[in-house]
C-alpha cells in the first residue's frame, strides 16, 4: 500500500485533538471527535489493504492480516494496561487496582466497549474520576469491525455487491446511532453498533475510489476540523448528526490525495507515527493524575 503522508498527518491531528480535550476541556471542549477521525481512516486502511490482498484465500488473508495486528497492536497495548493496573494497585490502593485490573482483561480481549457499557460508564461524566483503562473502547470497536467486514468483503467477488452490503449496514448503524440518541440510550457512545458507520464510511470511499482533486477542500476541511473541536461539546449528539459532519470533513481530507502540505508535514508525519502509543498513554496519564490529586484531598 502507498504510504500516504497526509493521512498520517491526519492520524496526528486527530490525536493532538483527543489529548487536548482531555487535558484542556474547557478550551478543546469537542476534540473528543479525533476518535471518530480515526474510525473514518481504519475503515478506509484495511479496505485498501482487502482489495490489494483479495487474490489471496480468505484463509491467507486472515493469517497475515492478524498476525501484522497482533505485531502492532498487542505489545504497546499490553504494557501500557500491566502498568496502568500496578500504578493503581500502589498508588491508588487495593481496590481501585482489582477494578482496573478487571477492565485491563477486558481490553486486553477488546471488549473494552462491552465491559463499559455493561457499567453504564459515562464517557462525559464531569468531576468524576474515570477509569483508567476506558479509553480503550475505541480500539475494540475497531477490533471487532476488523473481524466482521473482512468476512463480508470475501464473501462475494463483486466489487459491486460490496459496497452495496457496506452502503446498507452503514446507514443501518447510522439510523440505529440517531434512534439510540433520541431514546438518551446510555450505551450509544460506545456502542459498535452505532460506530460501525463510521468505519463504514472510510471504507466506502475506498471501495467507491472517489477522489477529488482540488487541495483547496482539503484545507478547508483541515480548518473546519480545528474550529468545530472549539465549538461542539460533550451535549453535541454524538454518534449523530455531528459525527456525520467530522466524518465527512475527513473524507474530504482523504479523497484530496497528497494534496495538503499542512498535515503531510515532517512535525504531522513524526506525530502521526506515533499517535497509537500516545493515544495509549494519555488517558492513563491523565487520568491518573486526576485519581492522585482526589486521592490526596480526600
Amino acid at each position: 500500500m502507498r504510504f500516504r503522508a497526509d493521512i498520517q498527518g491526519l492520524r496526528a491531528l486527530a490525536v493532538l485533538l483527543v489529548i487536548a480535550h482531555h487535558f484542556f476541556p474547557e478550551t478543546s471542549t469537542g476534540g473528543f471527535f479525533g476518535v471518530d477521525v480515526f474510525f473514518v481512516i481504519s475503515g478506509y486502511i484495511i479496505t485498501l489493504t482487502l482489495i490489494e490482498q483479495q487474490q489471496n484465500s480468505f484463509s491467507e488473508f486472515l493469517l497475515e492480516f492478524y498476525a501484522r495486528r497482533v505485531r502492532r497492536i498487542l505489545p504497546s497495548a499490553l504494557i501500557v494496561i500491566l502498568l496502568s493496573v500496578v500504578f493503581t494497585y500502589l498508588i491508588l490502593g487495593s481496590i481501585t487496582g482489582f477494578d482496573t485490573a478487571d477492565d485491563g482483561i477486558f481490553a486486553a480481549l477488546f471488549l473494552a466497549n462491552i465491559h463499559f457499557n455493561s457499567s453504564v460508564v459515562d464517557y462525559f461524566a464531569a468531576g468524576l474520576p474515570q477509569p483508567i483503562l476506558q479509553h480503550y473502547w475505541s480500539l475494540a470497536i475497531e477490533e471487532q469491525f476488523y473481524l466482521i467486514w473482512p468476512l463480508l468483503f470475501f464473501i462475494s467477488r463483486k466489487q459491486s455487491i460490496r459496497l452495496a452490503t457496506l452502503i446498507l449496514l452503514s446507514v443501518i448503524s447510522f439510523i440505529f446511532a440517531i434512534t439510540s440518541l433520541s431514546n438518551a440510550s446510555p450505551t450509544a457512545y460506545l456502542s459498535t453498533l452505532t460506530r460501525a458507520w463510521e468505519l463504514g464510511i472510510g471504507a466506502i470511499v475506498a471501495l467507491s475510489k472517489f477522489r477529488f482533486s482540488s487541495s483547496l477542500l482539503s484545507y478547508i476541511s483541515l480548518f473546519f476540523l480545528i474550529v468545530l473541536s472549539t465549538l461542539y461539546t460533550p451535549e453535541s449528539d454524538f454518534p449523530g448528526l455531528p459525527a456525520l459532519v467530522i466524518a465527512l470533513l475527513a473524507c474530504v481530507v482523504i479523497t484530496n490525495s497528497d494534496s495538503n502540505r499542512v498535515l503531510a508535514s515532517k512535525v504531522m508525519i513524526w506525530i502521526g507515527d506515533r499517535s497509537y502509543t500516545l493515544y495509549l498513554v494519555h488517558w492513563s496519564v491523565s487520568q491518573s493524575r486526576y485519581h492522585t490529586k482526589r486521592r490526596i484531598i480526600e
